[in-house]
C-alpha cells in the first residue's frame, strides 16, 4: 500500500517538472514519439476538430448557396429590377468617344499629334463596328413616330449624317481639328421628353434651330447635345438625337442615336475645355458630372 503511494506520488512530483530541451524541440512538436502527437495534437483530437470544420463549412457554404438562390429568383436577366422613379438614375449619362488618358488633375484630356492619333481613329472605328451592317429587325422610324414598344429596332444610317466627319479623313486626328462623338447611355424604359421652350435652350443652338426649315417640328421630334468652349470655334451640323429611337428596352441590334462635333483650328500645346450638354424636358444638369447629362472634354494639340 505505502508502496504504491509512494509511486503515486513521485509520478506527480514528475509531471510537475517543466519539459526537458528535448521535448522542447521544434522536432518534437512536429511528431512527439512519446505523447504520440502530430503539431501538439493527438490523433483523437485532429479528428474531432477536422470533423467540426468540415460541418461548420459546409454549414457555411449550405446557407450562403440558399441565400444566393433566392436572391437570384428575385433578378430578370432582361430588365433592370428597378427602372423609373424606383431607379437611381434620373436620366442617363452622356458619353463620348474617342477613350481618352487622364492627366492634369485626373481631367480626362484626348492629348495627341497628327502625326500619332491613330489610336484615337481606332477607338471610334471600333464603336462604328455594330452600326456598319444593317440590323435584321431595323426598321426606318420617321421622326414623328411614338416610339418602340416591339421587339423593332430603329436603324441609325451612319453613311447620311450631317457632318464633316468622317472615316475617311480619319474623324479629324490627322489634322489640327479633330472630332468626337457623343451620345445618350442606354436607359431602360426611358425616353427623352422635347423641350418646345426655344428659350430654355442655349442661344448657339437656339440659332442652329432657327435655321432649320421647321424648327417647331425639330423641337418636338428631337433631343439634343450642344457642346460649347471658350478658346476654339465648335462646327456642329446635327446636333439632335431623333426621339422616335426610345425607349431602350433591351432589344436586339439596338443602336443609339449620336452626333459629331469638331473642335476646329486647335494651336499647338493650346489647352482647349469643351463642354457639352443633353437637352430635354427630362434630363438633369451637374457640373462637370457626365452621369447627369454634361460631359467635359480637353483637348491638347502637340
Amino acid at each position: 500500500m505505502c508502496s504504491a503511494r509512494y509511486r503515486k506520488e513521485n509520478e506527480a512530483v514528475i509531471s510537475r517538472l517543466p519539459p526537458t530541451k528535448e521535448e522542447r524541440s521544434f522536432q518534437a512538436f512536429l511528431w512527439n514519439r512519446k505523447a504520440g502527437t502530430v503539431l501538439g495534437r493527438t490523433a483523437s483530437s485532429w479528428a474531432k476538430i477536422g470533423l467540426f470544420y468540415i460541418v461548420f463549412y459546409a454549414f457555411l457554404a449550405g446557407f450562403f448557396s440558399l441565400l444566393m438562390f433566392v436572391f437570384y429568383q428575385t433578378l430578370d436577366y432582361h430588365v433592370p429590377k428597378y427602372t423609373g422613379e424606383e431607379s437611381l438614375l434620373r436620366n442617363p449619362g452622356l458619353s463620348f468617344r474617342p477613350r481618352m488618358d487622364y492627366i492634369d488633375d485626373l481631367r480626362p484630356t484626348i492629348f495627341y499629334s497628327p502625326k500619332y492619333g491613330k489610336s484615337f481613329t481606332f477607338s471610334i472605328d471600333r464603336f462604328l463596328e455594330p452600326y456598319i451592317h444593317r440590323p435584321s429587325n431595323a426598321i426606318d422610324c420617321l421622326p414623328v413616330d411614338e416610339g418602340l414598344f416591339s421587339d423593332s429596332v430603329c436603324y441609325f444610317d451612319i453613311y447620311n449624317l450631317n457632318t464633316t466627319c468622317s472615316k475617311d479623313n480619319d474623324w479629324g486626328y490627322e489634322t489640327n481639328s479633330p472630332c468626337i462623338l457623343l451620345k445618350l447611355n442606354r436607359m431602360f424604359h426611358w425616353r427623352p421628353v422635347p423641350l418646345l421652350d426655344l428659350n430654355e435652350l442655349p442661344e448657339g443652338l437656339q440659332q442652329h434651330i432657327n435655321s432649320l426649315a421647321d424648327p417647331h417640328e425639330a423641337l418636338r421630334q428631337n433631343a439634343w447635345v450642344w457642346c460649347e468652349s471658350k478658346e476654339v470655334e465648335i462646327e456642329q451640323l446635327s446636333p439632335g438625337l431623333p426621339i422616335s429611337f426610345f425607349p431602350y428596352f433591351n432589344q436586339k441590334g439596338y443602336l443609339a442615336p449620336f452626333v459629331f462635333v469638331r473642335v476646329l483650328n486647335l494651336s499647338v500645346e493650346q489647352k482647349v475645355t469643351v463642354r457639352c450638354r443633353a437637352w430635354a424636358s427630362n434630363i438633369q444638369h451637374q457640373r462637370d458630372n457626365r452621369l447627369l447629362g454634361e460631359a467635359v472634354i480637353h483637348f491638347q494639340l502637340y
